[in-house]
């Protein structure tokens, strides 16, 4: 349909066909009519008929709304001789053939609309509307009074014109009648004329009206005489009434109700009826309401009705029922039935069904339910005396106390109402949307076995609500042997409710396999509040371990919500897999649930992806009875089907008392050769773990609080798996075994990432081995090859142990004698335990501890303190040395340890202490000896030795003092190099000349931070600098006193704390090191580059970098990033900035996206979660965030923000950035939303969310709304998910102006939109368009405001020249538009943002799309837009990685920074981080 823009000239061209040929109709004699029909009225139209073709224009000015047109005409009317005035038929060639009358019609034509943004046709000029239909003969009475009054000429006016004109003349009849009857006094009514003239009393003008005449008589006098004159208007009767509408044929033709192709006609007209119902309601008026006066006697009993004697004593009183709600049957007044006819407007019928006595039962038949869309109304008990009853579709059954037993009732779209009581077998489909279960006669009182019962009503309930109230016995068993469909089995889109004091309960079973709730191969199912109880108290026999309480398979989109399931024969819940391709389940989530005594399982997970377990609680399993795992959760698939991939994430789970432990993690079975490689994902978080009591009590089954198992017999370790298990705030309270453990930790094994392990007394039994209490326990047979073991890393382990005791014996400890390797622990902070062997026992290469405070061990013996080969017991120690008659140390053969670490101190103020390494051992220091080496400590110095995998020792001074025994040589000579005749190796000196201590190496002398003294020299003078293509580091301040320092050729200044003041330096090609450059009131001549080889002096002198000590050089190396774990052997992060901390690190997944905003002084982070960088389709994908009370020094857990779900059927939302700024008390969210169906991404649009936030951090809707989109060109306000054909992306900050919030987005058709929100959520005509950035060629997306007190600028990136520039827009107040302000050249920000950091200043921060995967980078901007580009630069890592898309925020004056970074460490893949800089030293950077 066509939508016009108001008051546009609109023509219609209309081509009429002949029938259902192709042939134009020929107008030539014809009379023609054009009808344009509109929601309230029907116009004429002045048409012109020619060449088949009606021509007619619209008037302007229409109201809102929808138009159709109508054509009417006659055929051989034009040339035909007749009266001036039409008569009352046609013509004499028309007259018998009513088909020279033809009509045809086109509904919905066009629409008027108000709004410009849905308007198809904008704009200025006239609007040609083209149609072409074909036609149809039609009879005189199938045209309303309207049409044949237009067509004799009678009228031209629209048909509301019309219905007023009638009304005139009726109302002037009718006027006429009453202005005739009211110059009357007084009515009287008689039976004959002699009654009429012995009335006394009368007055001259008095009316009488004669029943036997039928006349009405009017009394006169003259000259005292009475005369009797009849009415002039004759009788006032029906015939009366007819006589006058039989006077008005012009209007009061009935039309008829359909076509001949039955058609059915449903204008409005003035009919027979409604004429006839507006004089009787006069005629009421006159003579009803305003009745007669009847005098005494003058109304006999043989004038009376039958019906009136009877009522007052002649004869039996007969009740006359009106015949529509009450009828008479049998003699007696009874309810009628009324059957379903819409040609009468009967609305749905209805049947109050009767008794139908059969042998004494009443009985309920098919023929007495035969009626579809009929109200059934059941009032007695009804047995179906086993027949099948097929409710007619669209019925109702409205149960007023009676009830429907013994046989199946079949529904067809039935609705039930009233108090349903279907005590029988069901089939069909019901139609309330909330079903009580117990409607249908189930037993819940748990005394009758009801599984079928419930199970029909599931089936005919599809996507209701089903209400459980009570106990139900369930049979359990499945359709086959080891199917997981027994018990109930919901469908899909279905929703379970139970009620608090609700089970779901079994008899003993003796079968190996079942389930009492089973969610099978369905979608969209929600349970609430289940309570299962299952047979561990009377099951049959000790066969078997697979009885479930609630077995999910194959399954999509399940929530179970409050929901219980205790003692079970096998598990209480289990998620499983049906064997076939893609039969796993996906996005299925247990919240707040519970599972206790189990004889299993508490939870068991074979196959979930993408699944969330909130708030579980798994008590005392396998303590009634056991069976291993007999864990709370075990996370295993088993290998024997397709698809059993595992993606989950735990939230807060709670274990107690579980023989079998919390938690077992196997990943093992998908290295299994049935599993195909793209089916080997294996992705488990857990955040939030509280352990207590769990473990087995006894050493026949040793299973800890924790374990993970990487491979077991099947697996075959060529098969990778790909994924990641990350265990966050895990802690395990006395635990009966050990806290945890871990199997067989093979190379193909995935990476284990455990963050704050807090381990409290775990217990140990006086029978049990030491090493089952070890916390962590390693258990490695020799059947594998550990040489390269997945890697462990642990960081925050806290183990506290308050007893006296039977104390912790290990921290490691490893069976069968094969030390685990690739074990990282960190932060690791514990109690002294007993015997000296606590510290880590058997860890080998590539493994590290990190105490937080390493344990000590003091040295108390005479002579000597000598460390045994093949010990670690001391591993990590420091080993203090307090005692002056300890004299000697020796450390154990370096090839008899693993990884061996320690340090050794010397707290004494005199005495040294000697250290001794084994003859053979090499020596790090870098002393190389093959015989008996050693090195002294001296008083208060210490040294770290750590043993390498080359079976050497390094050495690590922790003091300047320490000094190698063998070296005879040391000193302080200014000309000390030229002395040393013969120096020995690690020899090092103080150097006066230079101010630095040097030390001897293999390349020759270097300086402290181990560069050549040949290529870098220390300066503390300006005489030192004498040489060309040296590394100059200025160190002290040197005053040049008025002189002039020429450089030499190719040299560096790198400014190390010291500066040059006070004189003129001549550069020759002289490299200025940026970062701590300090020259103070000296002149610059000749020439200064940076690295990049940009010049650095302008004309004047001046440094263009006038600042020191802004960001530290030091920082410009390789490092380890705080809290940032993503370091490997190979890969290391380059930071620009010194701190880089982690908010999100996606495990194999993408975090990115982020924005940020500060709500009552707390900072939140949002970003996209998700599998990949791009949507998932078919998957509804909500946005994450963390938040931040320290300014983005630490981050809370990980928290989801719920946001709706498509509103189209079938289609699904991906939340994939957000731009957030606070909103009154709250804060306003702009979402760029892509839509996906099952298999494709689709169109994308914005959202605007107004959201509060509580003083739990928890972010909850307040109002939403969608910003309008694109569709054909033009903005449309209203539409739906899966009508997107455009997309219409927010694509940077919203900034506010004045009362207004201004926000923009870009577009597939190449234009940013700029609009602004004036704060109102009713609807999205508070969204208007501020502005349009056009495409001209150049493409914008991503893009960033900033508001300065006056200005506002608009920077984009320009996605067409991505290695080119980046625009930069002002708005000018005089045009009200966004120009083209300047251009950043050889920058091209993308996922860019602005702040203010002042009044007058802007940071620009984004990712350089210069060089695709290359640095970030930032610019400052003052208030007249002025930009400077510094060199400051943060890099995904050395390898130029991707990083990007940044947020900024200003607090307590610094910049924090969040960005997404892409890293190449294992299991890595996009990640949120932070960063911060210093206001006042950014700011410093501009260039001036």
């Amino acid at each position: 349909m066509i939508y016009v823009y108001k008051d546009r000239i609109i023509n219609v061209e209309w081509t009429v066909l002949k029938g259902t040929s192709t042939v134009k109709e020929n107008f030539d004699r014809a009379l023609v009519k054009l009808f344009l029909i509109g929601p309230h009225e029907k116009f004429l139209l002045k048409a012109n008929a020619k060449d088949g073709i009606v021509s007619a224009e619209v008037p302007q000015g229409l109201p809102e709304g929808v138009y159709s047109v109508e054509i009417i005409y006659i055929k051989n009317w034009l040339g035909v001789d007749r009266p001036p005035k039409m008569p009352d038929r046609f013509p004499i060639d028309c007259r018998g053939n009513d088909r020279c009358i033809m009509r045809s019609r086109k509904d919905n034509l066009f629409a008027i609309t108000e709004y410009e943004s849905e308007a198809t046709e904008i704009g200025e000029g006239e609007v040609v509307i083209r149609v072409k239909t074909s036609t149809a003969s039609y009879g005189y009475d199938g045209l309303s009074a309207y049409e044949i009054a237009v067509l004799r000429g009678d009228f031209e006016g629209t048909e509301g014109e019309w219905l007023e004109w009638t009304h005139e003349r009726i109302v002037s009849d009718v006027k006429d009648l009453l202005d005739k009857l009211k110059s009357r006094d007084t009515r009287f009514v008689v039976k004959t004329k002699s009654q009429r003239d012995n009335l006394k009393d009368l007055r001259e003008g008095d009316e009488v009206y004669v029943i036997d005449d039928g006349i009405a008589y009017i009394l006169e006098t003259e000259n005292g005489k009475r005369t009797w004159k009849p009415c002039d208007y004759g009788t006032v009767t029906s015939k009366y009434i007819l006589s006058l509408i039989a006077g008005m044929p012009g209007f009061v033709a009935d039309r008829a109700i359909a076509d001949e192709f039955g058609k059915r006609i449903v204008d409005e007209y003035l009919t027979r009826d409604a004429v006839r119902n507006y004089m009787n309601e006069v005629f009421n008026d006159l003579f009803v309401n305003n009745p007669p006066t009847i005098m005494d006697g003058m109304i006999t009993v043989d004038m009376l009705s039958d019906a009136v004697k009877q009522l007052i004593g002649f004869g039996p009183i007969v009740n006359f029922p009106d015949d529509e709600f009450l009828t008479t049957k049998g003699g007696r007044i009874t309810p009628k039935d009324r059957n379903y006819d819409p040609n009468n407007y009967s609305g749905m019928g209805r049947k109050i069904l009767r008794k139908n006595m059969v042998n004494g039962v009443n009985v309920l038949t098919q023929k007495m339910m035969s009626c579809p869309n009929t109200v059934y109304v059941i009032t007695y008990d009804y047995s179906l005396r086993g027949q099948t009853i097929t409710v007619p579709e669209n019925c109702v059954l409205q149960f007023e106390g009676g009830t429907i037993t013994n046989g199946v009732i079949k529904l067809n779209n039935t609705l039930l109402i009233g108090n349903p009581r279907i005590h029988c077998n069901i089939a069909g489909t019901i139609k309330n949307t909330t079903i009580h279960i117990n409607w249908f006669g189930v037993d819940n009182t748990g005394n009758i076995e009801s599984t079928n019962a419930i199970n029909n009503v599931l089936l005919a309930g599809h996507g209701k609500i089903i209400y459980f109230d009570g106990t139900y016995k369930i049979n359990p068993i499945a359709s086959s042997s080891k199917e997981y469909d027994g018990g109930i089995r919901p469908i899909s889109n279905q929703i379970l409710k139970f009620t608090d004091d609700s089970k779901l309960i079994i008899d003993g079973q003796t079968a190996e396999y079942y389930s009492i709730l089973s969610i099978y191969k369905v979608e969209n199912v929600s349970i609430y509040g289940v309570n299962i109880e299952g047979d561990i108290s009377n099951h049959i026999g000790d066969e078997g371990e697979f009885g479930f309480g609630i077995a999910i398979s194959s399954s999509k989109n399940i929530n179970l919500y409050n929901c219980k399931s205790s003692y079970n024969w096998g598990d209480g819940y289990i998620f499983l897999s049906t064997g076939s391709e893609e039969s796993n389940n996906f996005n299925c989530n247990l919240y707040n649930c519970e599972a206790h005594y189990n004889r299993r399982q508490g939870l068991s997970i074979v196959a979930l992806y993408e699944g969330r377990i909130n708030n579980f609680k798994a008590t005392n399993t396998g303590i009634l009875k056991y069976t291993v795992p007999a864990a709370g959760i075990d996370i295993e698939p088993d290998a024997i089907r397709y698809d059993e991939r595992i993606k989950v994430t735990i939230n807060n789970y709670i274990s107690e008392n579980n023989f079998g432990g919390a938690l077992h993690i196997v990943p093992a079975h998908l290295m299994h050769d049935n599993v195909t490689d793209d089916h080997r994902e294996f992705y488990v978080q857990v955040n939030g773990l509280s352990s207590n009591l769990d473990g087995s009590r006894n050493t026949s089954v040793l299973l800890p609080a924790l374990r993970y198992s990487s491979v077991t017999t099947n697996s075959n370790l060529s098969n990778k798996i790909k994924g990641l298990v990350e265990l966050n705030n895990i802690t395990i309270s006395n635990s009966y075994m050990n806290p945890l453990e871990f199997r067989n930790m093979v190379d193909n094994g995935l990476p284990i990432i455990i963050n704050n392990l807090v381990v409290l007394n775990p217990k140990v039994d006086s029978n049990f081995a030491k090493s089952m209490s070890a916390v962590l326990k390693f258990y490695n047979p020799t059947t594998y090859d550990y040489t390269n073991s997945a890697k462990l890393t642990i960081d925050n382990l806290r183990i506290i142990d308050t007893r006296i005791d039977n104390r912790v014996s290990y921290l490691i400890f490893s069976t069968f004698g094969n030390s685990p390797k690739n074990i990282h622990l960190f932060n690791v902070e514990n109690p002294s335990m007993e015997g000296g062997t606590n510290i880590p026992y058997f860890i080998e290469e590539d493994s590290e501890v990190k105490y937080n405070i390493p344990p000590t061990y003091t040295v108390s013996g005479d002579n000597h303190f000598l460390l045994s080969n093949g010990s670690n017991n001391y591993w990590g120690y420091r080993i203090i040395f307090n005692n002056p008659s300890t004299k000697n140390f020796r450390l154990p053969k370096a090839d008899t340890v693993s990884n061996f670490k320690i340090t050794v101190e010397n707290i004494q103020e005199e005495h040294n202490v000697h250290s001794r390494f084994f003859p053979g051992d090499k020596i790090n220091f870098p002393l190389i000896y093959t015989k008996d080496p050693s090195l002294d400590l001296p008083p208060l110095s210490s040294v770290e030795f750590i043993q390498k995998s080359d079976k050497s020792w390094d050495v690590y001074k922790s003091t300047d003092k320490i000094i190698p025994t063998l070296n005879p040589y040391y000193g302080n000579s200014r000309n000390a190099i030229k002395e040393f005749s013969n120096p020995m190796l690690g020899h090092s000196y103080y150097d006066t000349d230079l101010g630095v201590t040097l030390s001897l190496s293999e390349t020759g002398w270097v300086n402290p931070d181990g560069t050549s003294v040949d290529k870098q020299k220390f300066v503390n003078h300006n005489s030192q600098i004498t040489l060309p293509n040296i590394i100059y580091k200025i160190v002290s301040d040197i005053d040049l006193n008025g002189a002039t320092l020429t450089l030499p050729s190719g040299c560096t200044l790198d400014f190390q704390g010291g500066s040059f003041s006070n004189g003129t330096i001549v550069g020759n090609g002289t490299t200025i090191l940026p970062y701590g450059y300090k020259i103070q009131n000296a002149s610059l001549k000749g020439s200064f580059k940076y690295l990049d080889g940009i010049n650095a002096v302008n004309s004047d002198g001046i440094c263009l970098n006038n600042v020191y000590d802004v960001l530290d050089a030091k920082n410009l190396a390789k490092e380890t990033i705080s809290n940032y774990q993503l370091v490997d052997s190979d890969y290391s992060i380059l930071p620009q900035f010194r701190n880089i901390r982690s908010v999100r690190l996606a495990t194999g997944a993408f975090a990115g996206f982020p924005t940020s905003v500060v709500h009552n002084d707390v900072l939140y982070c949002f970003y996209y979660q998700a599998a990949s960088h791009t949507s998932t389709p078919g998957v509804h994908e909500n946005l994450h965030y963390k938040y931040s009370s320290d300014n983005g020094d630490t981050w809370s857990d990980e928290k989801e923000l719920v946001l709706p779900v498509s509103d189209s059927s079938g289609m699904f939302r991906s939340y994939r950035a957000a731009y957030a700024i606070p909103f009154n008390s709250n804060v306003l969210l702009g979402v760029f939303v892509t839509t996906s169906d099952s298999s494709d991404t689709k169109g994308s649009f914005t959202m605007l969310f107004e959201v509060s936030i509580d003083s739990s951090n928890n972010i909850s809707i307040v109002n939403q709304i969608k910003v309008p989109i694109l569709n054909n060109g033009s903005l449309v306000n209203s539409y739906q998910d899966n009508t997107i054909t455009d997309s219409m992306i927010i694509g940077g900050n919203i900034i506010k102006v004045g009362s207004s919030y201004l926000f923009s987005c870009y577009t597939s058709s190449k234009a940013n939109y700029i609009f602004s929100f004036d704060g109102d959520f009713t609807n999205n005509t508070h969204i208007t368009t501020f502005d349009i950035i056009p495409y001209n060629g150049m493409v914008y997306t991503e893009h960033a405001f900033i508001k300065f007190s006056d200005t506002n600028f608009y920077i984009v990136f320009r996605e067409d020249a991505r290695r080119e520039n980046t625009p930069i827009f002002k708005y000018n107040t005089s045009t009200s538009k966004f120009e083209l302000f300047a251009v950043i050249d050889d920058v091209a920000y993308d996922g860019l943002d602005a702040v203010l950091v002042n009044d007058n200043t802007a940071v620009i921060m984004g990712r350089d799309w210069k060089n695709y995967y290359t640095p970030c980078r930032f610019a400052l901007m003052n208030d007249s837009g002025k930009v400077y580009i510094d060199n400051a630069k943060y890099y995904g890592d050395v390898l130029g990685r991707d990083c990007g898309y940044c947020s900024l925020q200003v607090i307590n004056n610094k910049l924090v920074v969040l960005f997404y970074i892409k890293t190449s460490a294992v299991n890595y893949d996009y990640n949120v981080v932070e960063t911060e800089i210093n206001v006042n030293k950014l700011v410093n950077l501009m260039y001036y």
